[in-house]
C-alpha cells in the first residue's frame, strides 16, 4: 500500500469473469490459488486468476480479473514502477497465460 501512495498509482479492475463449477457452502474449508493469466510487456495491464478449490479437490469457482495500473493524478493507465511490475510478473502462471497489449505511447 505504501508503494501505491508513493508512486500515486493504484490497481483498477476493468473486467471480472466468474465461473461457478461446484457448490461451496458457507464455512466450508477451501483453498484459493492465485495465478497470473496474462501481463503486458510494460506491466501496465495484467490478468489474475483466483481458483477456489474445495477440500475434495474439486474446483468450486474461478474468478479472472483484468487489471491495470491507474495514475491517480492523470486518471489514465500507466506503467508501474519496476518493483510492482516484478511482483506481479513473478506470480505463478496459468496454463493458458497470454501476453496482453502494452500501453500506446502518449
Amino acid at each position: 500500500m505504501g508503494s501505491f501512495v508513493t508512486h500515486r498509482i493504484g490497481p483498477v479492475v476493468s473486467r471480472d469473469e466468474l465461473q461457478y463449477r461446484a457448490e461451496l457452502r458457507l464455512m466450508d474449508p477451501a483453498v484459493v490459488r492465485l495465478e497470473l493469466a496474462g501481463i503486458s510487456p510494460d506491466g501496465a495491464r495484467f490478468r489474475l486468476r483466483n481458483t477456489i478449490v474445495r477440500v475434495d479437490g474439486r474446483t468450486a469457482a474461478t474468478v479472472t480479473s483484468t487489471i491495470g495500473w491507474l495514475d491517480l493524478a492523470e486518471r489514465r493507465l500507466t506503467t508501474p514502477p519496476d518493483d510492482l511490475r516484478r511482483l506481479v510478473a513473478d506470480l505463478p502462471r496459468t496454463e493458458d497465460f497470454a501476453e496482453l497489449p502494452s500501453l500506446e505511447p502518449r
